[in-house]
């Protein structure tokens, strides 16, 4: 039925259960090639179809600006975008298959990632600074609740979440100053790391659309540019990352500047990640991640801790790297 719905053949093999990006997702074969079938929802649509619309809508921009990506197959009668409703099973997009693998730390990328940043990012700019999403900057009042609760619950992570609390709150400010001041802000992919990205044959191809939202561009490329440079290493390789910084700003991309800030998305993440474990942990976010879900409350309660802990460590190592950020040749001066 899927393969009628979007004129792709008569298969000549069952689906292939298949993991992709987090989706459920088969491969299956037909008389005219190999492709990749991935089913948004199997009921009604959610009240987050308008994102997966608008995700859609930006892949869209980007396959025809150039960006090397998984080519989606269009459906003879969409339901929206690159999606087709097939009756009683749900909501499908399909995508030609490429062979690929996995990144390693022999595939040099920085080129192509710096120019893949910057065609993105010419895609959706805004004219004005969005709310930032992602970047964990919870009002104080929450920390102090989180905190509260912990000491009355008698969590293992209180007592460090009371000695950080002060260097947490002060990384938030940090972070939301940055944010507000890196400009560009862009609708953008959100999701370039390694794992988001192949390599084929034909070279490195981005995959999964399904964090599309608005960021701050010199933020997003930074990070990327920085932890894709640090595959297979416990130390970003400084070449990569000012080769793809130059690449990125000869694309058209802004000019990326070493200092505090530059990595200030990077502490973001780790701060809305530490958010959602302490929700996690004292039972108030549901569903729970799916990194999460198979801990007892010992096993979460640990994993606080460490998160806690290691947050001042974390912050000291990005200002370090931040250093790197930009191209040496003296472009960022």
């Amino acid at each position: 039925m899927v393969a009628e719905a979007f004129d792709v053949g008569r298969p000549v093999e069952p689906l292939t259960h298949h993991r992709w990006v987090g989706q459920e997702a088969w491969t299956f074969s037909t008389m005219t090639g190999r492709f990749l079938v991935v089913r948004l929802w199997a009921g009604p649509d959610p009240a987050w179809r308008a994102q997966v619309e608008e995700a859609m809508d930006l892949e869209r921009r980007a396959q025809e600006a150039g960006v090397a990506m998984l080519t989606p197959v269009e459906p003879q009668e969409p339901a929206f975008g690159f999606a087709a409703r097939v009756h009683g099973f749900g909501v499908f997009r399909v995508y030609e298959w490429v062979d690929h693998r996995p990144l390693d730390r022999e595939d040099d990328v920085a080129e192509w990632l710096g120019t893949t940043l910057a065609l993105l990012h010419r895609l959706r700019p805004l004219d004005t600074t969005p709310q930032p999403q992602g970047y964990g900057l919870y009002p104080p009042a929450h920390w102090h609740a989180w905190l509260a609760e912990g000491e009355a619950q008698g969590r293992s992570w209180a007592s460090p979440l009371r000695d950080h609390l002060a260097g947490i709150l002060r990384a938030s400010t940090q972070v939301a100053e940055a944010f507000s001041a890196g400009k560009p802000h862009v609708v953008t992919h959100r999701a370039v790391e390694p794992s988001r990205v192949v390599m084929t044959d034909g070279g490195p191809l981005l995959l999964g659309w399904d964090a599309v939202g608005p960021d701050s561009a010199p933020l997003e490329a930074a990070h990327a540019i920085v932890e894709f440079a640090t595959v297979g290493w416990t130390e970003p390789d400084a070449d990569r990352v000012h080769r793809a910084s130059r690449a990125y700003a000869t694309a058209g991309g802004a000019t990326l500047r070493p200092g505090p800030a530059a990595l200030a998305r990077w502490v973001g993440r780790r701060l809305e990640w530490l958010g959602a474990c302490l929700d996690v942990t004292l039972g108030l976010r549901h569903p729970v991640p799916a990194e999460l879900a198979d801990m007892d409350q010992a096993r979460l309660d640990a994993h606080v801790r460490e998160e806690v802990e290691t947050f001042p460590a974390l912050v000291d190592t990005m200002a370090r790297w931040s250093a790197l950020v930009g191209d040496s040749s003296g472009s960022t001066d």
